[in-house]
Parts: structure tokens; sequence; C-alpha cells
């Protein structure tokens, strides 16, 4: 989301992305934060905009969305794209009714499969999504203690707990 909003909006900058509460560098850019405990989200659809208390309110109420339709869904998550792209094809495949076809080797695109200048010129390859992915370094890359902090006490648990994602160690003694 940070290097592309697609239609949610909300005051960062490059220095502190993303950003669940105002930091220092927020407030420099963007004094308007000064008093707010999060920094707050709207998203543009086709025919409205919602807005949300935060990055974290809004992925609150994305999911949860899905979590309580009443129509048949499957949710992947990209994680198990990345480090099981095999399975989760034949898995959803076979959810669908199909069949992965073993006759054809399961290709891996390694570039960016992402194109268009809708998406920037800092595309994601497979190699930097396990980089990025794979470490909690890079999971937790360009959050500050406070927006851990933040996400730890906003993000729903219920939903925590479906997807199998942990909280940040920084934030484990909380």
């Amino acid at each position: 989301m940070c290097r592309h909003e697609y239609g949610a909006y909300w005051r960062h900058s490059k220095n502190h992305c993303p950003n669940l509460v105002p930091s220092d560098v927020d407030l420099k850019y963007f004094p308007g934060l000064k008093h707010r405990e999060s920094v707050p989200v709207q998203v543009t659809y086709a025919e409205f905009r919602q807005h949300h208390a935060s990055l974290a309110s809004f992925w609150n109420d994305w999911y949860q969305d899905y979590m309580n339709a009443t129509f048949p869904r499957i949710l992947v998550r990209f994680e198990d794209l990345i480090f099981h792209p095999k399975q989760v094809t034949k898995t959803v495949c076979e959810c669908a009714g199909g069949v992965l076809d073993d006759d054809h080797p399961f290709k891996y695109i390694v570039d960016s499969a992402k194109h268009g200048n809708a998406h920037g010129k800092q595309r994601t390859s497979y190699i930097d999504a396990l980089i990025k992915y794979g470490t909690e370094q890079g999971r937790y890359q360009g959050f500050e203690k406070a927006d851990l902090e933040h996400a730890r006490q906003h993000l729903d648990a219920r939903l925590m707990k479906v997807f199998h994602y942990h909280y940040s160690p920084a934030t484990e003694s909380s």
C-alpha cells in the first residue's frame, strides 16, 4: 500500500510508511495529525467513500466483511502464494472443481507479475517477495514501535488467529 495506494488515501511519507500512528516525521509534513491517536484512512470505491480510523481499522473492516459474508468465498494469504505456490494453486483449483494439470510443469513467475504505469517503477519480483516476507525484519520494515503497539491493540484478534498472523516480537512483552 505504501508503493501503490489503490483507492486508499492517508497522510504518509516515504520516511514513515506504513504509518498507523503519527510520528515526528509525519507531524513535520502533516501538522494536522498532531492531536490524532492514529492516522485516518479514506478509501474511495466506485460509488462511495469510506473512512477508517487507521490502516489497522481499514484492514479489520475489509477482512471482517469477507469473513461475515454469506456468499461462498476463498481467502488466500499472499504469503502462502509466495511460499507454497503450487500447493495453494492446486488447493484453490480443486476447491473450484478443477484439477491442476500435471502434464504441464508448474511455472514460477520470477519477474514482477504487475506491469503498467499504475504500479510504478519499483516492482516486486518473486525473489524480492521471498526476502521481504520471509524475514521478520522485512515484514516489519517501515513500522515504528508505536505503530506495532497500535496494531497489537487494534487489529481484530479473531482475524489474526484465523489468518495465522502473529504480532511483532517488538510488542510481545506488551
